[in-house]
């Protein structure tokens, strides 16, 4: 299992994709942007990480907190982060069985 980073305006509370998106006091400012570039505060996670057309502005967001070094997002499209948030929201899953077969 991988180390889940702590929030750096709670420290008790672990930084996952949920809170770095909607939830994080430090990027309050930068939500509020992406609220308004999108027309609407009715943000989810599922919404913001499915609908292909917001995906742009999450790589905004995330490039105006500055949490990610720069050359990230120089060398990052919206896809590929769009897929690097899903894997990390996503919860750790057992590998599958299904395809041993008895012996």
């Amino acid at each position: 299992m991988g180390v889940v980073p702590i929030s750096r305006a709670l420290p008790s509370v672990p930084e996952t994709v949920l809170h770095f998106l909607l939830l994080c006091p430090i990027y309050r400012r930068q939500r509020l942007k992406l609220i308004l570039h999108l027309g609407t505060a009715r943000l989810s996670l599922r919404r913001l990480l499915a609908t292909k057309s917001e995906h742009k502005a999450i790589l905004v967001f995330t490039r105006d907190t500055e949490r990610f070094p720069p050359k990230l997002h120089t060398d990052m499209n919206s896809s590929t982060l769009i897929a690097l948030l899903y894997i990390a929201q996503s919860p750790p899953t057992a590998p599958s069985m299904h395809h041993l077969r008895a012996s």
